[in-house]
């Protein structure tokens, strides 16, 4: 990304987490000190914060109301009321979605206030931070590119990557997926379904030669 910046004249800004976890005060400090690094935390004010809370008990009262109407389910002609009440206590209610509120906030100050952005690059592993992300964009701007990185190897229990047919039901997704090799692409794919042209090699860094040009 350093010799990006310094080829194209671009400036790129980074953005952390507070649980990000820093080795040491000094290179925390370090990080606060340029410009081009923020804090995601910093963004948010206390006005946002009682926005927040206010989701929170929305979200109590939403949580509530399914509880108590959640249909039963239907498993070879068996019929059961309990296990849609156990994947509801376990799995949703009592979830909050904090952290993706504060990245969701942070995103739309930072392109309401920035017209120059191109693009906009993250770890992709089809988490509900990037959900924030990605609504975020969709809201801002129709021009803004993007980019996950699919950094991780994936493999045939990974289903949450999968497209769906009904579109309805698909999660949003980034304009490119950048992978890590051949392989992986081949996997987004055939067993995802992710359109072959989405879907460019960029190589990784934890290889110890660079295999795979940087893609213009």
């Amino acid at each position: 990304f350093s010799s990006y910046e310094q080829k194209n004249a671009n400036q790129i800004m980074w953005l952390f987490q507070y649980n990000l976890s820093f080795k040491s005060k000094y290179i925390k400090k370090k990080l606060l000190e340029e410009k081009k690094f923020k804090i995601i935390q910093q963004f948010n004010n206390p006005l946002d914060t009682i926005k927040i809370f206010l989701i929170y008990l929305h979200l109590l009262f939403f949580y509530k109301k399914i509880s108590i109407s959640l249909p039963s389910i239907n498993f070879d002609g068996i019929n059961s009321y309990i296990l849609p009440k156990e994947y509801f206590s376990f799995l949703i209610d009592g979830v909050f979605p904090i952290e993706e509120l504060l990245i969701y906030n942070t995103f739309n100050k930072i392109l309401k206030n920035n017209n120059v952005i191109d693009y906009v690059i993250y770890p992709y592993e089809e988490k509900s931070i990037e959900r924030a992300i990605l609504l975020s964009v969709k809201n801002n701007s129709k021009n803004i590119v993007t980019i996950g990185y699919s950094h991780s190897v994936h493999w045939n229990v990974h289903y949450y990557f999968h497209i769906r047919q009904n579109k309805n039901g698909d999660s949003p997704r980034p304009d490119i997926y950048a992978v890590t090799g051949l392989l992986e692409k081949w996997w987004l794919c055939n067993i995802a379904k992710i359109p072959e042209e989405k879907i460019k090699v960029l190589g990784s860094s934890r290889h110890t030669t660079k295999i795979y040009p940087i893609p213009d």
